[in-house]
């Protein structure tokens, strides 16, 4: 039997239930279940089907004065192959494989205990971690329109930070050099093997 999610992080797998939310408000959002297949450790991914979990999360699409939240709506759209309709609890639609932001709701007047839910959304093959999404060519233009002035700031920066106040530490003290000989000596007169 699936179990809540435990931890905040980036996982991957499918969203299995949704249906649409509306607060007193007016705020609407775009509930959804999410089986976790995978999750994202430092630098790879790691099978997590055996572990059985889900987590849920509440997708605001519409806030609460009425507006649009465009962001979350292309997200959806984009990540998850929503299509726009409201309509889609009619069983219109099948969400694609996709990527889960959780983080952690602390406490508040609504739940006692910690939780972790989605926030957000991403393509299933991105890699995590911090990214930008300017082209090469969109680079280049920033550096030539800009980058004169963002390195001045810089080095505006630099230049008038705190000096470094006392006497810098000195290095730690190495052990004594010893050579091959004396380290096979002090193995075999019954040492730790250690050779110094």
């Amino acid at each position: 039997m699936p179990q809540l999610v435990d931890r905040a992080g980036t996982f991957r797998g499918e969203i299995v239930e949704y249906g649409m939310l509306q607060a007193e408000s007016g705020a609407t959002a775009v509930k959804i279940f999410a089986r976790l297949d995978e999750y994202w450790d430092e630098d790879q991914w790691v099978d997590w089907k055996k572990y059985e979990m889900q987590a849920h999360g509440n997708l605001w699409i519409i806030k609460k004065d009425g507006s649009r939240n465009q962001r979350q709506v292309e997200a959806l759209c984009r990540h998850a192959g929503w299509d726009g309709d409201p309509y889609f609890a009619q069983g219109r639609w099948e969400p694609s494989p996709c990527q889960f932001t959780i983080t952690e709701e602390p406490p508040n007047d609504y739940h006692e205990d910690t939780r972790y839910s989605i926030a957000w959304l991403n393509a299933w093959e991105r890699t995590p971690g911090a990214q930008g999404n300017m082209s090469e060519d969109a680079l280049k233009a920033l550096a030539n329109q800009h980058g004169a002035a963002l390195r001045a700031i810089a080095g505006n920066v630099r230049r008038n930070a705190p000096a470094p106040e006392g006497k810098p530490p000195a290095p730690p003290k190495t052990p004594a050099a010893i050579t091959p000989e004396e380290a096979r000596a002090a193995g075999a007169e019954g040492g730790d093997g250690i050779p110094f």
